[in-house]
C-alpha cells in the first residue's frame, strides 16, 4: 500500500501543492530591472509562473542607505498597504535578506513599490509557488513543541555548508518548511542560510542576518526541501551568542 500512499501524495502535491523552483543560477530582477520612484508598478511573472499558481514565494537582497527605504510588494489591482509583502532597511548599507509570499492575478502579475530612493542593491528571485488553492489549507501544523528543535551546540559553524537531519520531525514527501530561526551575534551583519539539500547557487536561499549587537534577531522563514527530510545550512562566522532553529509547520 506503501506505493499507491506516495503516488497519491506525488500527483496531490504537484496539483495543489508548493512547487519548489530549484537552483535558479542567476537572480530574476536587480534594482536596474526595476522603477525606484516611490509609485506602485506592475511585475509580470508570466515568464517563470505558471497559470494557476495562487501563492508565489520570492527571495529579496536588499541594501540602502538609509533606515527609510523599504520595499513592498501586493496583489495586482488591490489599493491598499495592509495586505503586503514588505522589508524595511534596519541598518544603513548592510545587506538583508527577507521573504514574500505574494499572490498574483490571473495573468500572473504582481505590483511593487521601492520607497524612499535610498535603496542601492536589490535582488529579487521566484522560489516557487503553490497551485491551486491557499497554503494553509494543505499545511500540517506541528502543535506545541516543548523544545527547540536545534541550538548552537547542533550546527557545525565553520563559514561551509552541512546537512541538518529532519527525519524526527517531518514526514517523507515534505515539499515546504515554515520554521522559527533565532539568532544572536556580538556584531551586526552576520549571515546565517538555509536551502534545499543539493541547491548550489544563491538565488533560492532563506536568510537571516544580525542587526544589532547582542540583540536576538526572531524570524519565520521558510526552506523548500523537495521532497527530502534533509535541508542544508551555513553559519559564516563564529562570534555568535545564541542560535536555534525550530519547525513550526509543513506541506506538501
Amino acid at each position: 500500500m506503501q506505493w499507491a500512499i506516495d503516488y497519491l501524495l506525488k500527483h496531490f502535491t504537484q496539483a495543489v501543492g508548493y512547487y519548489n523552483r530549484g537552483d535558479p543560477a542567476i537572480f530574476d530582477w536587480e534594482l536596474s530591472d526595476l522603477i525606484a520612484d516611490n509609485n506602485w508598478h506592475d511585475l509580470n511573472l508570466s515568464a517563470i509562473v505558471p497559470a494557476g499558481a495562487t501563492i508565489v514565494r520570492f527571495s529579496v537582497l536588499h541594501s540602502a542607505t538609509s533606515t527609510s527605504a523599504r520595499i513592498m510588494m501586493r496583489q495586482n489591482g488591490n489599493a491598499n498597504n495592509f495586505n503586503i509583502a514588505s522589508m524595511r532597511c534596519q541598518v544603513g548599507s548592510l545587506n538583508q535578506d527577507e521573504t514574500f509570499l505574494v499572490s498574483p492575478d490571473a495573468d500572473r502579475i504582481i505590483e511593487y513599490r521601492i520607497v524612499g530612493g535610498f535603496t542601492t542593491f536589490l535582488r529579487l528571485t521566484v522560489c516557487g509557488w503553490w497551485m491551486g488553492g491557499n497554503a494553509l489549507n494543505i499545511s500540517i501544523n506541528r502543535g506545541d513543541p516543548a523544545v527547540k528543535d536545534f541550538e548552537t551546540v547542533d550546527f557545525t559553524i565553520d563559514n561551509a555548508w552541512h546537512d541538518l537531519n529532519l527525519t524526527a520531525i517531518i514526514p517523507a514527501m515534505t515539499g515546504f518548511l515554515f520554521c522559527t530561526v533565532e539568532i544572536n551575534y556580538n556584531a551586526i551583519g552576520r549571515l546565517v542560510q538555509f536551502r534545499t539539500k543539493g541547491n548550489v547557487n544563491r538565488p533560492n536561499v532563506s536568510a537571516i542576518r544580525s542587526v544589532a549587537v547582542n540583540s536576538p534577531n526572531v524570524a519565520d522563514i521558510t526552506i523548500p526541501t523537495a521532497g527530502n527530510q534533509i535541508i542544508q545550512y551555513k553559519i559564516e562566522h563564529t562570534d555568535f551568542l545564541n542560535i536555534s532553529l525550530t519547525v513550526k509547520s509543513w506541506s506538501f
